[in-house]
């Protein structure tokens, strides 16, 4: 999946992208900031699940600052 996530960054902020996933466990949206937080996802090739939205949150307002969907 390719994405553009435009937002105005500030100096001394920290961001994080994260992916909303839909369809692993119990089917419900997870937002997922690093892959290797779910293991069941990292090594499979395909599943019953998928990503349904990309944001970026500001880690020092902890507000989401751009998203998108696929």
């Amino acid at each position: 999946m390719e994405s553009e996530l435009c937002f105005n960054a500030y100096a001394g902020n920290n961001y994080e992208v994260r992916a909303s996933v839909t369809g692993a466990s119990s089917g419900l949206p997870t937002a997922v900031p690093d892959m290797h937080e779910m293991p069941e996802l990292e090594d499979a090739q395909s599943g019953p699940f998928f990503i349904s939205r990309l944001f970026v949150i500001d880690m020092t307002t902890r507000e989401i600052v751009a998203s998108t969907s696929p």
